[in-house]
């Protein structure tokens, strides 16, 4: 079971989500899985999602139809298999050391949450 189950729910984000996965990619916290919620999309976001999760097994593609971004949050929190469940956007892009810098702030607080800006 991995420590952090990262969602990213997605809509026709093929211009931006090559960004956002390959900046999990660099992460150097190792210990999560990343689910990639295709809500619909009608571009090439399907293509992209599959791809990454064909070259790491970390990475996880479900689609569904439209139905916005709470529900597809919901799937991946349904489908999520960590400890803690971080929300990113297929439009983000986060520093390598986001997640272990959460992960940290979780242990030393003895936390149940935390919150990145």
């Amino acid at each position: 079971m991995p420590r952090i189950s990262v969602v990213i729910p997605v809509y026709n984000g093929e211009k931006d989500l090559v960004n956002m996965l390959d900046s999990l990619l660099q992460q150097t916290f190792h210990d999560y899985e990343v689910l990639i919620i295709n809500d619909g999309s009608t571009d090439g976001t399907q293509e992209i999602a599959e791809e990454f999760s064909r070259n790491d097994s970390r990475f996880h593609v479900s689609l569904q139809d439209n139905q916005g971004v709470s529900a597809a949050r919901n799937h991946g929190m349904d489908v999520a298999c960590g400890e803690y469940i971080v929300f990113f956007d297929g439009d983000d892009w986060v520093p390598p050391d986001a997640l272990e810098s959460m992960h940290r702030a979780l242990q030393v607080n003895q936390a149940d949450m935390t919150v990145g800006i």
